[in-house]
C-alpha cells in the first residue's frame, strides 16, 4: 500500500500558521463564522479555519465562509473566516469583527515547530492556474504604495514572478533549458513496503547514510524509497549526484524523525572527521567516490572547514524528495562560540521538501548550484524553517510554498532572515508566496533579507529576493531590507526588474 502526499495548490492550501488564537492567524480578525456569508470591500488574502491551520484565497466582494469556497476543510470544529487587522470590509461584516491576537511567542514557535508538516495526506488538488489567479487578482488603494526603501510589484510584474516562472528554466545562464518543472501538481510516494527501511534497531539499515550508500551501490535507474522510522540519528547525510530517491520519516509527525549534528565552520577537518565519520566506518574505501568525495574534500582540510562543510545533510542529486523528517544542526554556540553551522546544502536540481522541518541558528538552509553562474531550483512545501541569521541564503533559485519561517531571539534580538546571493543577470532567487513570517516576541529588528555579495566582483552576484500574499508579523523592521554593510548598501532593482519586492502581504510587519 502507497501513502501518497499530494502537493499545494497555490492559494488554497493547508498549512500551520502561527495563531495563538484558537480561530484566527495571527495578527487576523473574525470576519465571520463557517456558513455565512462574508464580504470584503477590496481583494483580501482570507483564511478560512480553525486550530492553527488555514486555508488561504485571495478574494473580493461577498463570499461564503464554506469548505467549498476554499477547497478545503479544517475537521474537529466550526471553522471561521477571517482576514488581517485593518483590511476593508462592509459594515456588517465589521461589526462583527473581533480584536487580532497577540503575535507567536516561543510557546507557540514549539507548536509550529512540531505541528507544520503534521497531516498525513494533503488532499487539496494542484492547479498550475492558481497562483496566476493570485497574481492577477485586481490590485486597489487598499494595498499599499511602492516606495523606494519598500518596493511594492504591480499586478503586472507579479505575474511574471510567481511559482511557475521562478521554476520553468535551468541550467548555466544564458543558456538555460527550460522543462517547466511544476512540483505543485507533484505526488510524493510513501510505499509501506519502501526499498530501504532505517530503524535504531531491528532493520537492515540503523544509519540513513547506511541507506543511501546501499541504494548508491545498487544502481538503479529509477527513484528509490528510504522511510526513516521515528528515532533521533546522529549523522553526516550526503546525497550523490545520479541517485533519484525519496526519503521519508515513518512517523505520525515530522518532529519524530530527527536526522542531526553539531558540524561548525570553524570546526578543524580532522575534528569534522571524528565527528562525521565514527571509527572511520561510516566513509570508508568502499564508498562510492560520489559520496566520499564530499567527505573527503572536507574530511582533508587542515583549517577551519568553513560554511559549505558545515552542512550535516547535503544533497548533490538531482529529482530528490523529503518529507515528514526534521533535519537539524544541534552545534551548541553557548558552549562552542559562534559559528556558522548549515542543516540542509542543497546543490542539485529540481528537489523537493514538503512538510520538513530544518533547524538551526546560522545558516540554517544554504541553496546552493555546482558553480555560481548554474541556475538550480528547490521548492519547500508546508516546510518550517528556524534561525536567527542569515538562515536561508545562498545562490539557488528557491520558492517557499505556505511555509512557516521562524526568527528565534534565544541568541540574537536583532539580525536578518534571508540572504540570496542571485546570479546578477538572472531574475530568480527567492520567492516566498503564502509564507508566515513570525518571531520570538520584541521589537521590530528583524530584516527580510541582506544581499550577499558571494563573489568579490561588482555586479557578478546580486542577491534577488519577493515575499508575496504572506504573513509578516511585528518584528519585521520597516524597511525591510538591510545593507549588507556600510560599504555594500541594498539595492532594489527597478520597478520593472525588482532584486526585493513585496507583493499583497498582510499582518503588523506588512507595508501599511
Amino acid at each position: 500500500m502507497h501513502k501518497t502526499l499530494w502537493l499545494a495548490a497555490a492559494s488554497l492550501t493547508l498549512f500551520a500558521g502561527s495563531a495563538s488564537a484558537a480561530n484566527r492567524p495571527s495578527g487576523y480578525v473574525t470576519l465571520c463564522s463557517e456558513g455565512k456569508t462574508c464580504t470584503v470591500a477590496t481583494a483580501t488574502n482570507v483564511a478560512f479555519g480553525r486550530s492553527d491551520q488555514f486555508f488561504y484565497k485571495t478574494l473580493t466582494g461577498s463570499f461564503a465562509c464554506s469548505e467549498a469556497t476554499f477547497g478545503g476543510r479544517i475537521a474537529g470544529g466550526v471553522n471561521e473566516c477571517s482576514i488581517p487587522n485593518g483590511s476593508a470590509t462592509s459594515s456588517a461584516a465589521s461589526s462583527s469583527a473581533q480584536s487580532s491576537s497577540a503575535v507567536a511567542s516561543s510557546a507557540a514557535r514549539s507548536s509550529v515547530a512540531s505541528s507544520a508538516a503534521s497531516s498525513a495526506t494533503v488532499t487539496s488538488a494542484a492547479s498550475s492556474a492558481a497562483s496566476s489567479a493570485v497574481a492577477s487578482s485586481s490590485g486597489s488603494s487598499s494595498w499599499p504604495a511602492s516606495t523606494s526603501t519598500r518596493p511594492q510589484l504591480s499586478d503586472t510584474v507579479a505575474a511574471a514572478y510567481d511559482v511557475d516562472q521562478y521554476l520553468a528554466a535551468a541550467g548555466t545562464v544564458g543558456k538555460l533549458v527550460t522543462d517547466n518543472w511544476k512540483p505543485r501538481s507533484s505526488v510524493i510516494s510513501m510505499p509501506a513496503t519502501p526499498d530501504y527501511l532505517v530503524a535504531k534497531s531491528g532493520a537492515t539499515y540503523s544509519t540513513v547514510q547506511a541507506a543511501i550508500t546501499a541504494a548508491t551501490l545498487a544502481g538503479k535507474t529509477t527513484r528509490q524509497y528510504i522511510k526513516v522510522m521515528p528515532g533521533t540519528y546522529n549523522e553526516l547525510v550526503i546525497v550523490p549526484k545520479g541517485l533519484t530517491v525519496t526519503l521519508y520519516g515513518g512517523g505520525s509527525d515530522p518532529a519524530q524523525t530527527v536526522i542531526a549534528l553539531p558540524t561548525a565552520a570553524k570546526l578543524t577537518g580532522s575534528q569534522y572527521a571524528a565527528l562525521a565519520n565514527p571509527g572511520s566506518a561510516v566513509f570508508t574505501s568502499s564508498t562510492p567516490s560520489s559520496i566520499k568525495a564530499t567527505y573527503d574534500a572536507c574530511a582533508a582540510k587542515s583549517g577551519s572547514i568553513g560554511t559549505t562543510c558545515s552542512a550535516l545533510f547535503v544533497v548533490n542529486a538531482d529529482n530528490f524528495e523529503a518529507t515528514n523528517l526534521t533535519i537539524q544542526n544541534t552545534w551548541n554556540e553557548s558552549a562552542n562560540g559562534e559559528s556558522q553551522a548549515v542543516a540542509l546544502m542543497v546543490v542539485g536540481d529540481r528537489n523537493l521538501f514538503y512538510k520538513t522541518r530544518l533547524l538551526a541558528n546560522q545558516d540554517t538552509l544554504y541553496v546552493k548550484s555546482t558553480a555560481v553562474d548554474v541556475v538550480a531550483r528547490s521548492y519547500f512545501a508546508q516546510s518550517y524553517i528556524e534561525g536567527d541569521t542569515d538562515f536561508i541564503f545562498g545562490r539557488g533559485t528557491a520558492v517557499f510554498d505556505k511555509s512557516t519561517i521562524f526568527f528565534t531571539r534565544v541568541r540574537k534580538s536583532s539580525s536578518t532572515i534571508g540572504a540570496p546571493s542571485t546570479y546578477g543577470t538572472h531574475p530568480y532567487g527567492f520567492l516566498f508566496t503564502g509564507c508566515t513570517f513570525s518571531a520570538d516576541a520584541g521589537a521590530a529588528t528583524i530584516s527580510l533579507a541582506r544581499q550577499w555579495p558571494e563573489s568579490s566582483s561588482a555586479g557578478v552576484t546580486i542577491g534577488k529576493m519577493i515575499v508575496r500574499e504572506s504573513y509578516l508579523s511585528a518584528e519585521i523592521k520597516n524597511p525591510p531590507w538591510a545593507d549588507w554593510s556600510s560599504s555594500t548598501p541594498v539595492q532594489y532593482g527597478t520597478a520593472a526588474k525588482p532584486y526585493l519586492a513585496e507583493y499583497h502581504n498582510s499582518g503588523p510587519g506588512a507595508a501599511q
